[in-house]
């Protein structure tokens, strides 16, 4: 399950647009611990292979407890859908253009991953501190081609959070409700 739940991770990614959907060309080697490109239609919620649920199944059906972001971008009052994915993966949309991927850790060194994102491209990429962790922040005003959603990647407590915009939302606002998760 785990694979499935990285390979999860990586539609995540690239559905957030964090590297350009038009190239076959990842950011990172995945044999460092960072992403590689998954199956599915990335346009849909969890790459299409998931079924669509409220929060208190996904919480009985989860071996972890799901966080929930509280922002005016991102809270129970504007959440379009939740889904669990295939390989205990729950995503979560909000009409704000903020979608939200929580699962179970399957990156060894999450901040040497993170670095490998920003060598590769520093325009759009840093690592940065957020909730006490280092992370992954793709900023999707940085991007010339304008074709980044913009997110921001982080483990915290054993769970992979990935928080993805629409790319009219800012970095600071995604980090914002990537900070309210609870």
């Amino acid at each position: 399950m785990a694979a499935a739940g990285f390979i999860l991770i990586v539609a995540v990614l690239v559905g957030a647009r964090i590297f350009d959907r038009n190239s076959s060309t990842p950011l990172a080697d995945p044999q460092s611990g960072a992403f590689a490109r998954g199956p599915g239609n990335l346009d849909q919620p969890c790459a299409g292979m998931g079924v669509q649920v409220d929060l208190t199944k996904a919480e009985s059906d989860e071996p972890y407890h799901i966080l929930v972001p509280n922002t005016d971008l991102a809270e129970d009052s504007n959440m379009t859908s939740a889904w669990e994915c295939n390989g205990d993966v729950v995503q979560m949309f909000f009409s704000s253009g903020v979608k939200i991927t929580e699962e179970q850790n399957v990156i060894k060194d999450p901040e040497a991953a993170w670095q490998n994102l920003a060598e590769q491209d520093p325009t759009t990429t840093s690592v940065a501190v957020v909730r006490g962790q280092s992370a992954s922040l793709i900023d999707p005003a940085k991007d010339p081609t304008g074709t980044i959603a913009g997110g921001v990647s982080v483990v915290d407590d054993g769970l992979l959070l990935t928080v993805g915009g629409n790319g009219k939302l800012s970095i600071d606002d995604l980090v914002k409700v990537t900070e309210s998760l609870n």
